[in-house]
């Protein structure tokens, strides 16, 4: 049993060791005492021009002596760590949980705080279909040198503006599928839809009157009554005229 009136044991900790432990303690530790004294130990551990190699656990503060992880296999104080690694063991009941190492606290950090997983397209709604099929374009026409600029209030009847790098705007008409309007007349817009995993985007008021050509869609009852037809794929009078302005 060790002399409770003898000189502390000289428990020896790699400097740099205990620095990482000291500033895993920091994150962790929540009275204020602890944090006071842990944070003063390492300003003056850090400013020291020529700090020692190793670390004497004993000359800690004694508040601050039963935070550390001694290790067990010192090949110099063996025998006086046991006797303090015993101690803590007995002592176990009365104090709190020993603190994470730096270790733990890496790999706790390591873990993700957010799982990924891929949405369906067919659960989302139709604000999130919206939403989804502007950021699946916005990326597209990135590599075609646009940036975009999401517009809530619909101006113009166009949903964002794509600014070129050689200083063009276009101002798009989000859709997500085939789609004529009458109240996309005569705006100056383009038409933007994805069909078969394809964006295309075209001036719409050309689109347009390729339509009322070249297909029966100006006499469908949709277009008469409604003033507006849309369909999942592209109508087979204009697929030529609509490769011209397909970009994926």
């Amino acid at each position: 049993m060790p002399n409770k009136n003898a000189t502390p044991p000289k428990i020896r900790i790699d400097n740099d060791v205990m620095l990482k432990q000291m500033r895993a303690l920091l994150a962790v530790t929540t009275d204020p005492r602890d944090r006071a004294s842990i944070q003063a130990w390492i300003e003056r551990r850090t400013s020291e021009l020529s700090p020692p190699e190793v670390i004497n656990v004993a000359a800690l503060p004694e508040h601050l002596r039963h935070l550390v992880k001694v290790p067990c296999n010192d090949p110099v104080a063996s025998e006086e760590t046991q006797h303090l690694v015993a101690a803590r063991r007995n002592e176990s009941t009365q104090q709190p949980p020993t603190l994470p190492l730096v270790a733990d606290v890496a790999q706790s950090e390591s873990r993700p705080s957010f799982s990924f997983s891929k949405v369906s397209y067919e659960a989302l709604n139709a604000r999130q279909k919206e939403n989804y099929n502007y950021q699946k374009l916005a990326g597209v026409l990135a590599e075609y040198g646009f940036v975009t600029t999401r517009l809530s209030d619909d101006w113009n009847g166009a949903d964002f503006l794509a600014l070129h790098v050689g200083g063009d705007t276009l101002k798009i008409q989000l859709k997500a599928r085939f789609t004529l309007d009458k109240k996309y007349e005569g705006k100056e817009l383009w038409l933007a839809f994805p069909v078969d995993g394809n964006w295309y985007v075209c001036p719409y008021d050309e689109l347009l009157d390729q339509a009322l050509a070249r297909t029966p869609i100006g006499d469908s009852e949709d277009w008469l009554v409604k003033g507006r037809y849309s369909s999942e794929t592209i109508p087979t009078g204009l697929r030529s005229f609509l490769n011209n302005y397909r970009i994926s």
